[in-house]
């Protein structure tokens, strides 16, 4: 993954971290049907089906497509300066 992170809310935060430290540890907590985190902060998300969704499986999936998107546009771009075309079109004029 490239050095320019996307923002995130600082709800999110320890979420993220968690998400980019590829970690396990509070995967019943997070990923379990029914499971209520009550000592971690699980930002609100849309009504879900309880029978289908976990508490954090919304976040997760938005982090994997944000990191995805963020990837893909970094490799367009490495793309667009190996042919010239990135520096013709975002020359900064002084």
């Amino acid at each position: 993954m490239g050095s320019a992170k996307f923002k995130l809310l600082p709800k999110f935060s320890f979420l993220y971290q968690y998400f980019q430290l590829d970690s396990t540890d509070m995967d019943a907590v997070f990923f379990v049907r029914g499971a209520h985190p009550k000592d971690v902060l699980v930002p609100d998300v849309p009504d879900l089906d309880p029978e289908f969704s976990t508490a954090c499986d919304h976040a997760w999936a938005r982090f994997m497509a944000n990191d995805r998107l963020q990837e893909w546009i970094l490799a367009e771009m490495r793309g667009l300066e190996g042919g010239g075309l990135l520096k013709y079109c975002c020359r900064v004029r002084r």
